[in-house]
Parts: C-alpha cells; structure tokens; sequence
C-alpha cells in the first residue's frame, strides 16, 4: 500500500488555528516553512499557549501566506487585520488588549 498524504495544515502563529494548504516547503532542518514560525511570548519570555492561557482558545485566526496577512478576530473584540513580517508590534498590541496583560510575539 503507498502512504496518501491527505492535508498539509501549518500553524503559522503557534497556539491559533491553522490554514490547510496544497504545498509545503521543506526546510533544511526538517520543519515545514511557516510552520510555527511565529509564536506569542508574556513577560517571562515564555511561549504562550493553551494550556496556560485558556483565553487563546477564543480567538480565530485567518492566514493568507502568499501577502503574509493575518487576520485576528475573537467574539466581542474588534477584528484587525496585520502584516506577518512587518508588523509584529501590532499583533502584540491586539493580543495584550485581548487577553488584558502585556504579550509580545517574534520568531520562534
């Protein structure tokens, strides 16, 4: 029997949703491009994910890889839209508002 591979998901910001695509390039490590490329961190320069922060569970996320968009939206919160690459600071902002303490969010 040959092994089918039936969906490729990356999970361009670690912790939200994922976005299913056709094709994935492979890294020299091993890893899938823009796979977990981006994570959100607290103060203490931890990874902020579920477990620890149930509130993350609430936001839906929408990626467009090829104009490295995301758009964030979570219900009773205002929806924005931010650039993957150039506006890190502004998907902080949106994350510290939404979750009431300070977040930042960089390469993993």
């Amino acid at each position: 029997m040959v092994p089918l591979l039936e969906r490729i998901t990356l999970f361009p910001i670690k912790s939200l949703d994922g976005v299913d695509v056709k094709v994935a390039r492979l890294l020299p490590s091993g890893a899938l491009a823009d796979d977990r490329s981006l994570a959100l961190f607290d103060t203490d320069g931890r990874v902020v994910n579920g477990k620890r922060t149930a509130k993350i569970h609430l936001v839906r996320s929408q990626f467009d890889l090829i104009g490295r968009r995301v758009s964030l939206s979570a219900v009773g919160f205002e929806s924005s839209d931010f650039d993957l690459d150039g506006d890190r600071d502004g998907i902080a902002g949106w994350f510290s508002d939404f979750l009431d303490s300070l977040w930042c969010c960089g390469k993993i």
